[in-house]
């Protein structure tokens, strides 16, 4: 239900796009959970593109169709459905943990969880590693940002965006 928005004009605000959204004609037809536009870490100036969370599917696909193409200071914007990494890579793991173990720890330090996988090997070891699938990008970092201080038995695993993005292959 995420929304990606392109060629944004230089130094907009969260509340411009946000604006945007919640002043469109067709805006009653939607629900805004989330705006925000990254700013770029060395610079920290804002990036020239933003998200916005809708209530569901069936509303972002409105707002695609209402926003796509709008002026906004001379911007023509783009609006598309959003392709952000919303899988995590957790490598590093100890191999004698178990699948219990594992999804114990995810869940407890985790948000928007839908799916968990130990991968395993034929002996009843774990490969290493596993991965965990959410909701949308934004449960993803925020998982990816605890979990980076929790230990997985006796490691800390490299906790990674996984660069397959399994079926489907969309975020939100």
């Amino acid at each position: 239900s995420e929304v990606f928005v392109g060629t944004l004009p230089m130094y907009l605000e969260d509340y411009e796009l946000t604006n945007v959204f919640t002043q469109h004609p067709e805006a009653s037809s939607w629900t805004i959970k989330e705006v925000r536009v990254p700013t770029d870490p060395n610079t920290g100036q804002r990036r020239q593109f933003g998200f916005v969370m809708l209530g569901s599917p069936e509303e972002a696909e409105k707002c695609i169709k209402c926003l796509e193409g709008y002026n906004l200071r001379g911007n023509m914007l783009r609006v598309k459905p959003s392709q952000t990494k919303n899988r995590l890579f957790i490598g590093g793991l100890p191999k004698e943990m178990q699948s219990a173990e594992f999804e114990q720890i995810v869940r407890q330090h985790g948000v928007g969880i839908e799916e968990l996988e130990l991968v395993g090997d034929t002996g009843g070891m774990n490969k290493g590693f596993g991965f965990a699938t959410f909701y949308n990008h934004t449960a993803a970092l925020m998982t990816k940002k605890r979990l980076e201080e929790v230990v997985f038995g006796t490691v800390r695993p490299n906790i990674e965006f996984s660069k397959s993005q399994g079926p489907g292959g969309m975020g939100g």
